[in-house]
């Protein structure tokens, strides 16, 4: 349950059993957490800021990217 708490929505798994968790629609949009509040870690986010404080890390471009693309994608 706490892999599918940081991707799905908290009130389609509140009260569910493992048996009834199987039924969730995870591949429905709509039941997602929105990209900008969808929890990484706190290990990732600290690697992800000690990369961004390098000179010459490829991580800012990726940054940018994924700030592109979560622009892009509606909430």
């Amino acid at each position: 349950m706490g892999l599918l708490r940081r991707f799905v929505k908290r009130e389609h798994l509140q009260g569910q059993s493992s048996l009834q968790m199987i039924t969730i629609q995870v591949s429905d949009e709509k039941n997602w957490v929105p990209l900008k509040n969808v929890d990484i870690g706190l290990g990732a986010e600290s690697a992800i800021k000690a990369l961004q404080s390098k000179p010459g890390s490829k991580i800012g471009e990726l940054s940018a990217n994924l700030q592109e693309r979560m622009l892009a994608v509606p909430c």
